[in-house]
């Protein structure tokens, strides 16, 4: 939790590669999960996914991995509960999609958000679109439902407006998703990368 810094008096050039982002991947994930799809993601560091693999075989996901790449089938969803925590634990940027999961989920499901206060933002909008949700303090009950329906949305902040896209993509016909502005800056090019594995999804660019 602390990093110790020794000043020098000049610093000299290197070679850098920049780590897979494991919450793009864990959010590509879940997103199959929900749709009940078969897809496979790479290059990611798979053992910095494992808090989030672990989640998704409980919920009945079958997980494999070869090298730098994850692969994903999901033929049911069953509830689980999670906390989440600093890595290598269950990540806060992951509690939205997986809220989503959770919402058409067999059973019921508890997820408690342990790093940051009011980040539950989307679960009014997952109501609204049929889920059964109930936030106690920083706790989300969820009690799974079959299907969600189609909603005009806003996603309040980056994490919440993907967890109302992966929604969206679950439910029967045509999802409108405001607060893009918010999704771009942690994600690019979301809406083609999912067009590539089979979604339907059109950014008006006029708004």
């Amino acid at each position: 939790s602390k990093i110790t810094i020794d000043g020098v008096e000049k610093l000299s050039g290197c070679i850098h590669e920049v780590i897979p982002d494991r919450i793009e991947a864990g959010t590509f994930l879940i997103a199959s999960a929900a749709t009940l799809s078969n897809i496979t993601i790479g290059p990611v560091i798979p053992n910095h996914l494992d808090s989030v693999l672990e989640a998704l075989k409980k919920t009945g996901s079958k997980i494999f991995i070869q090298g730098n790449k994850i692969s994903i089938r999901t033929d049911e969803i069953k509830a689980v509960n999670i906390n989440t925590a600093p890595f290598p634990g269950f990540p806060t940027d992951l509690q939205a999609p997986f809220t989503v999961l959770m919402a058409i989920a067999k059973g019921e499901s508890k997820i408690s958000e342990t790093i940051y206060e009011n980040r539950m933002g989307h679960v009014n909008s997952l109501n609204k679109m049929g889920a059964s949700i109930q936030l106690i303090d920083n706790t989300a009950i969820i009690k799974g439902v079959d299907k969600l329906k189609a909603q005009n949305l806003k996603g309040s902040d980056l994490r919440s407006t993907a967890a109302m896209i992966i929604a969206a993509l679950t439910a029967e016909d045509t999802s409108y998703v405001e607060g893009l502005e918010h999704l771009d800056r942690g994600y690019e090019c979301f809406e083609s990368k999912l067009n590539m594995i089979g979604a339907d999804v059109i950014r008006n660019l006029n708004k």
